[in-house]
Order: structure tokens, then sequence, then C-alpha cells
């Protein structure tokens, strides 16, 4: 299936299910093709309720699998050391094992006193205990006692017989279900699985663990490393502390905010670091590493270190970052991503907002999705299908269905080629004899029984279709945004924006300037890779210069974009922004943008 499946999250998207199935094969080959490096697999574009794929990035591969012999087994073994890990198995259980140098940094600051106990509470292949055992050894100090659960039986079978936990301090089963017991400091790193893909049972289970220490139900959209991490902040004694591999969305999800003031009631000291090399170099993940220290303490902000490589983080040089307030974080400010703005921007855009230089999106236009149709091909019929059903053209409304198609036609909808444009087919009132046989072929084909379809009646009427004042594309740190003076109507692969003051041409001049980049930066969240996705909520969070602060000509942002240069477009804001701003206010705002474009590439 397409991400687009999910009414919240646009098209253009395909998950490895869905990848599977456009390949004919089982989604263990896709995730071993991906172990084994296939050069003809595209990396994905990042990660949304797991790995995901751009359509674009995918074009032709059918013709690039492998077939006959060569082909790749459905499972494969990642060796390390002196042990083999079936790939395959875990990860289908969320299981990302931490390499050697974060691992050791961690033991390094978990480890304080001879005789303590530890939680592990997910060991997999026990490079935590390794690593403390590899710290407490070269302090000459006796060996730790563990509290160490493992879901996998074989895993912790392994474990014991490998010596790194004795069979007394193992506990098979889910860590969810297992009766808490307090230890000196927990390190981990807690599967990533959301929790709509575990069974009924687990999922129940997890909810419940989330809302006994939380104090508050959780949002069943989230994963299941926020119970894990609410139970292991249970488990740890006061004056304890706990060192966990978390990925970077925790710093941003709606589900997670209510655990960073969970988080500051219960520890003394908080600290995040982060590594813009990926500390997970086989997986397409980015994390960071959190630090809570003195259980039974509490504070109000968190010390955010960033940098540039995993070797300048463990050996502790060059971050940049610093203090960041809890309350900004749980108030879904995306104070992580300010923290990493060159000195002084993040004051100099607090003024102009102040001055009402600048204003949110959302003062202007209203942002929603398109309208989301289930069967992307039936619901868009061809030219073919159209003269075969003769489709009338009363019931066929001009569509935009995909955003690669939209550049160089400039920045209006009427300048956009006829080739281009798809058609929705939605009839109104009775239906023709050719569109009653075009709704029993959809029968047929189980279009009737598909996502979106069968909740609707008839189930062949898209609902929500309307024609919005612009439109704007979600895939890019540069979207384009377009004055729909064609009226067309867009799927869900596309924003749609619909005034609410001022003029779409007055809209247009304020969006196309470099501060609406540098805002997108900072308020849209990346897949991994570099790759944004922008939703309505992000983007009506997007500052703008306001029109009356606004000189620019539209005319020389229809030119640049005729000439595909996005770029371009974006700057001829510049000359507004420098008159608000000064030259220094614009170049550190021009910083700032290279700053965070920095953080999001690799």
């Amino acid at each position: 299936m397409t991400i687009s499946h999910d009414p919240g999250v646009v098209e253009g998207l395909i998950d490895s299910k869905g990848l599977a199935s456009r390949l004919g094969v089982s989604q263990a080959t896709i995730r071993s093709w991906r172990s084994r490096g296939a050069a003809w697999l595209p990396e994905p574009a990042g990660r949304l309720d797991g790995l995901v794929w751009r359509e674009q990035d995918l074009a032709g591969i059918e013709t690039l699998i492998p077939h006959g012999p060569g082909r790749p087994s459905t499972m494969s073994r990642e060796p390390r050391s002196d042990r083999l890990i079936h790939t395959t198995d875990r990860r289908t259980r969320g299981a990302y094992y931490t390499p050697g140098d974060a691992a050791h940094l961690m033991a390094k600051w978990l480890v304080r006193h001879e005789g303590e106990t530890y939680l592990e509470p997910s060991l997999g292949d026990g490079v935590f205990v390794e690593a403390v055992g590899d710290v407490t050894s070269a302090a000459g100090m006796k060996r730790p006692n563990w509290i160490a659960a493992e879901l996998d039986a074989e895993t912790a079978l392994t474990a014991t017989r490998r010596g790194l936990v004795t069979p007394d301090e193992i506990r098979i089963g889910d860590f969810l279900s297992l009766t808490p017991t307090l230890a000196d400091g927990v390190i981990a790193n807690p599967p990533y699985v959301r929790l709509r893909h575990l069974d009924a049972r687990s999922r129940e289970r997890a909810l419940a663990v989330a809302h006994e220490h939380l104090g508050a139900p959780m949002a069943p959209s989230g994963s299941i490393w926020m119970p894990f991490l609410l139970r292991m902040v249970a488990s740890v004694k006061l004056g304890g502390r706990m060192a966990v591999v978390l990925p970077l969305d925790f710093t941003y999800v709606a589900y997670a905010l209510p655990l960073w003031e969970h988080l500051a009631r219960s520890f003394a000291s908080l600290r995040v670091l982060r590594s813009r090399e990926r500390i997970f170099g086989d997986i397409n993940q980015d994390v960071l590493i959190l630090l809570a220290d003195n259980r039974g303490g509490a504070t109000d902000h968190v010390i955010y270190d960033a940098y540039e490589s995993v070797g300048a983080m463990v050996e502790g040089v060059g971050s940049v970052g610093g203090r960041v307030s809890v309350a900004s974080i749980a108030a879904g400010e995306r104070a992580f991503q300010r923290a990493l703005l060159p000195e002084g921007l993040d004051s100099l855009l607090s003024g102009a907002s102040q001055k009402g230089w600048t204003i949110p999106a959302s003062d202007l236009v209203t942002f929603r999705i398109g309208y989301v149709a289930g069967d992307k091909v039936y619901f868009h019929p061809d030219a073919e299908t159209i003269r075969k059903y003769k489709l009338p053209e009363t019931s066929l409304r001009r569509s935009l269905i995909n955003a690669r198609k939209l550049r160089g036609h400039g920045l209006r909808t009427s300048g956009v080629g006829e080739e281009v444009v798809d058609h929705l087919w939605l009839p109104d009132g009775e239906l023709t004899e050719g569109e009653r046989r075009y709704v029993r072929k959809g029968e047929r084909a189980g279009v009737s029984d598909g996502y979106k379809a069968r909740i609707r009646s008839p189930w062949y009427t898209v609902p929500g279709v309307k024609s919005p004042d612009a439109i704007v594309t979600v895939f890019s740190e540069r979207p384009l945004l377009l004055i729909n003076d064609a009226s067309w109507v867009a799927s869900n692969s596309l924003l749609c924006a619909y005034l609410r003051s001022g003029t779409v041409q007055q809209l247009a001049a304020s969006w196309y300037n470099p501060l609406t980049l540098l805002s997108i930066g900072l308020e849209v969240h990346s897949l991994g890779g570099g790759v944004v996705v922008m939703v309505p909520n992000e983007a009506s969070r997007v500052t703008v210069l306001h029109p009356d602060r606004v000189t620019g000509d539209i005319d020389q942002i229809d030119a640049a974009l005729r000439s595909g240069d996005i770029a371009a477009a974006y700057e001829c804001g510049a000359v507004s922004l420098r008159k608000s701003f000064g030259s220094e206010g614009a170049d550190l705002i021009a910083e700032g943008i290279q700053t965070l474009t920095k953080w999001r590439t690799r």
C-alpha cells in the first residue's frame, strides 16, 4: 500500500509492504536486499511508521529486480565479532543493535560504583552488557549485577551461553509484562515499533503501562519505545541514572511531548547527545542518546549537545546546542531545532514577530490536505479509459496529483500545460450508461471494498473535493506554492491553501522569501536523509514576511519558476527581507538556513 492510505499523510510515499507487493516478493526479501546493500535498490526517503520510499525514486525498479539463482534469499545473517544475528528477525522486532562506540560512551557515563545493579530491558546481542563489562574491567571493578530482559528466548539463551549474563539474571518475555525490579542504572536501546503494528494484547499492555506511569492516556499513534522508557524510569532507584538510545523524533512528535515533563519531574539532570553522522550505519534511522541523572530530583531544562560525528560525540568536543527549556519542548516549539541556530538569530526572529514584521502563514491561509480518492488509478482514469467508458466531461474535474510535474510552469496553475493535468472522476447526479459500466468495473476489481471507498455512500463519490486558492508541494525543502487561478483541484499528495485574509498574490509574495525557507527548516519534520514532508499543522506554523513589508514583484517570482529555478524564486524576497532586517539580519537568516539544511542532510 502507499502511505497515503493513512488519511493524515500525503501520497507519494511507498512503505516496505507496498514495495514488496509491487515487486511480488515478501517484506523479508526487501529487508534482505537492504541488508546486503543491493546497489539497484534506492535508499529509503526516511522513516514514517517504518521505512518509506518516494515513488519517483522507484521508477522502473521492476526491471532491475534480480531473478534466478542470483536472487537473494529471504534470510540474511549479519556478522558481529563472534556471533551471527538474524537480521530480518531482529528488524521485525524493532531491535536495532547499538554500535560499540556509542555503547561504550553510555557505559562510561553509567558506571559509577562497584557492586551496582544495572537493568537492560532489551538485551539483544548484549552490546551494552559487553560495553559495561569493558568499562568495569578497565577500572579494576568487579562484574556488576544485571537484570536483563529479552523477548526472544533463543537470543536470551545465546547471551547466557556466551557468559554475558547468568541464568538468574535473565528475564525472558516482554519487558512491559515483567515485574519491575529497581536498579542503580538503566542502559538500553528500546524497540521502535508503532503500537498499531503490535498484536491487540501487546498494544493494550503498552498503553496500560504508559497510562500507569504517565498518569494520562498515551496516544495510540505512538511507538512502543515510549512505554518502555516510562517503565525504565520507574525502575531506577532514587539517586540512580539512565542512558537510553531513542529516535530523534522524540524531540518533537506530539505523542511524546508529555514525556518530557515527566522526565523533568523525575531526574535532576537531563542531557541529550546527537551526532550528525548516523550512529546506526546500517539503517535509515536518526537517533539521540538521553542521559538522565539523579532520579528523584527535578529540572526545568535539558542540556543539548549536537556533534558533527560519532567520534566527536565520544570525545565530547565541538558541540553546538546548549540549554533547552523543558517547557518549550513540551509546548511543541521545536526547541532542539532552534538550539542549532547561529547565535543571535533566535532573538532576531522573536523581535521581528513582536514588531509585526513577520506572521505565521495561518494568519493568511488555512492549509488542508487535498482530497483522498482511495484507488489512485481508478479515480483518475487516463484518456483511453475515459473514451472506452464514455465518461462525460461534466463528471471529470481537472486535478493535480503529481507534484513532480509542476516544476518549470511558473507561479500560476493557468501556466501548467494540459499534459500535466489528470482528471478526477467525480460523478454528480444520475450516472450515464458508461459510468454504470465503470462502476461495475470498480466493483469487480475490488475498488468498492478498498480503502475509503467502503465507507462512502455511494462508494465511488469522492468527498471533500474543493478548489483551493493556492496549491503547495510537500516533499521539498523549497516547496512550490502555485496560485490556483485555473481553479483545479488537488489530491492529498499536495497541500491546499484557502485564503483567510489578503489576496493570493500577497500570499505568494510573502511566501517566496528566505525567511520562509528558514521557518520550514524549523517547523517541518524530516523523514531522514534530508527529505522533509510538510503537513497542514506544520505549514500553518511556517513564518512568512508580513504582506505590508513585501515590496517584491511576483512577476519576477513567476519568471524564476518558469526557468525551473526554485531557489531564485525564493531569493526574489531577499530585497524585502533586507529592507526589514538589514543586511546583517538577512545574512544571519541565510546562515541559519545553511545550518538547518546541514543538520538534515549528510
